[in-house]
């Protein structure tokens, strides 16, 4: 049975959005709460794994260089999407 992504989702869309808005302590919030979220996800789907994996270096070299506006678009415009495609494609 394919996880629930719709945890990581929303979570990296809220991280996204409080990024953007210069609420980096909300978006830190958020982006904690999709880490725990997509975590056991990628354990279970090797295929999802596969396609969300080479975006997690970008997304944590930008986090360590504070730059929370890459990270919002990584979590937006590439990570949320693949969560979207596997979850519709049912794993």
């Amino acid at each position: 049975m394919a996880a629930d992504l719709e945890p990581a989702r929303a979570a990296a869309l809220a991280a996204a959005r409080s990024f953007r808005l210069g609420m980096d302590a909300q978006g830190n919030e958020a982006f904690v709460a999709f880490v725990d979220a997509v975590q056991p996800a990628l354990a279970a789907s090797p295929t999802l794994a596969a396609a969300v994996s080479p975006l997690l270096g970008p997304l944590l070299a930008a986090q360590e260089r504070a730059d929370t506006l890459r990270m919002a678009d990584l979590l937006e415009f590439e990570i949320r999407p693949r969560l979207e495609e596997k979850s519709s494609a049912g794993g």
